[in-house]
């Protein structure tokens, strides 16, 4: 009896054993299967991006809409291009993408994505500015510009026609001045809050969800040619400058300095490829007109600073100009 009593002691034992083994393997199994859907989020939020661009894209004038991406992501992470997603155990995952961003360099969950092409001077590509739902703006400045981006109207009832305004669902305001109380009573109430300063120096408060920004503008109201609009972004670590109205939302909308440059460079890259295909077409045109090859059109894009590239462009459209008055093609 004894001996009967141990043999079953030593199965259950066995059983328990057996059970805690196969137990311990489904959870393995699962925790794998866990960490591998976890690895492929990034790709999932890209592409959930990809097919909100895509579509924004597809039409002439600026449009707007909410994407939900139901995660935190980094913008630019871990380098200019990249969306990073964190994963457990303090890992990372991250893909590369080919569109041109201006945002927060974390998103989460639910944003607002609104799309601008970038004309300079032909049509280059799309802008998509990226923000979350709960982020606020506040543009400081009591100019024109600044009433003409905020949606203020004239006395006569014009400005503001389409949507050339920012959005009233990015939540964004106008203040003539602000000091350091009125910036630290809206860091407490908001996640995250933007000011950008315009003619006007900014105020450092140097707290953790506020990101400033100054922009001294040119040429950048309604009547104005969009590419004609310029000038140049202090973020506080860093200078930069925008060239074309477009650029101009993207130094309101991005992160840091770092996430402007990303989108600046990216926005570069695509301006100097379609500008090779111009070029290539004025070869083709010189070779089937011969006469029309002893007007020049040069299409070296010089980045370098704000004035190299606005005579690069402003070249542009005067030497597309001559080509249409010697009685060629214009080429954009």
């Amino acid at each position: 009896m004894k001996k009967k009593g141990m043999s079953d002691v030593f199965r259950y034992i066995l059983v328990l054993i057996g059970g805690v083994i196969v137990l311990l393997f489904f959870v393995r199994f699962a925790f794998q299967q866990v960490f591998l859907i976890e690895s492929v989020n990034a790709v999932d939020i890209r592409e959930t991006l990809n097919d909100y661009f895509n579509a924004l894209s597809t039409v002439d004038e600026d449009m707007f809409t909410t994407a939900k991406i139901n995660s935190k992501v980094n913008i630019n992470y871990p380098s200019c291009g990249d969306i990073g997603v964190k994963l457990k155990e303090g890992k990372s995952d991250s893909v590369r993408y080919s569109h041109i961003i201006f945002s927060p360099n974390m998103l989460d969950k639910e944003i607002n994505v609104w799309a601008k092409k970038w004309s300079y001077p032909f049509d280059v590509d799309a802008f998509f500015y990226l923000l979350d739902r709960d982020t606020k703006i506040f543009l400081v400045g009591n100019s024109r510009l600044v009433n003409e981006l905020i949606g203020v109207r004239r006395a006569d009832g014009s400005c503001c026609a389409g949507s050339e305004y920012i959005d009233s669902r990015f939540n964004a305001e106008k203040r003539a001045a602000v000091d350091a109380n009125f910036i630290e009573e809206q860091a407490r109430e908001y996640d995250n809050v933007i000011f950008v300063f315009f003619d006007q120096e900014m105020i450092n408060a140097n707290l953790g969800n506020v990101k400033e920004r100054k922009i001294n503008a040119a040429d950048c109201e309604d009547e104005k040619d969009d590419e004609k609009c310029r000038g140049s972004i202090n973020f506080g670590d860093k200078q930069a400058f925008f060239a074309g109205k477009a650029m101009l939302y993207g130094a309101i909308f991005a992160g840091d300095s770092k996430n402007y440059e990303c989108g600046f460079d990216m926005a570069v890259k695509k301006l100097k490829l379609v500008s090779e295909i111009y070029d290539k077409k004025r070869l083709l045109l010189a070779r089937l007109k011969p006469d029309c090859g002893k007007y020049a059109f040069s299409v070296n894009i010089d980045a370098s600073n704000s004035n190299l590239m606005y005579n690069s462009m402003n070249g542009l459209i005067e030497n597309n100009k001559v080509l249409v008055g010697g009685n060629c093609a214009k080429l954009f």
